[in-house]
């Protein structure tokens, strides 16, 4: 097997990590790490929280503990200097990039507004389909059965969490 860290020294390409970040840090690496000039992707939705006194709307990590950088072998090892960033998510010692693919499917979802939720629920493989219709289309993912209704699960590497999100039926091939 081929080391994942090896491909990029070789051909100097850059991929996307999923990194374990210090609880509540997640904001503060996400811009600090920019401002060094370093692709970061932090995956945020916005929740309604309740104080005492108010009601507020914050914006929240997706997946709390988790950040995404996209570097270089060059770049790799420096990402790790950042206070807050813990270690990259690894398997097997290496550390697994996460393919661009399952990104823009987050960005996607994000962005067009999608009934979703993220559970850290590990679901057992199902039929594998492609969307062909609507602002999902083109994305890959597995068919899972929840309480009676057909969901698209889109799994975000192997952190621990998965986006299930709501797609009709009919938009499935």
């Amino acid at each position: 097997m081929v080391d994942p860290l090896s491909q990029t020294m070789i051909n100097g390409t850059y991929r996307w990590y999923a990194m374990y970040i210090r609880s509540r840090r997640e904001k503060e690496v996400e811009r600090d790490l920019s401002e060094d000039g370093y692709e970061v992707f932090l995956p945020a939705t916005k929740k309604l929280r309740q104080w005492s006194d108010r009601k507020k709307w914050v914006e929240m990590p997706l997946f709390p503990g988790y950040c995404f950088v996209k570097v270089s072998h060059k770049e790799y090892f420096s990402v790790l200097q950042h206070p807050g960033v813990v270690k990259y998510v690894s398997f097997g010692g290496n550390a697994a990039p996460v393919p661009d693919r399952q990104l823009e499917a987050i960005k996607r979802v994000l962005g067009e507004n999608l009934d979703f939720e993220v559970t850290t629920d590990r679901f057992k493989p199902g039929e594998k389909v492609e969307i062909g219709v609507g602002p999902m289309s083109g994305y890959e993912g597995e068919i899972v059965r929840i309480e009676g209704k057909k969901q698209l699960l889109l799994r975000v590497g192997d952190i621990g969490y998965s986006l299930l999100v709501k797609v009709p039926v009919a938009f499935v091939e």
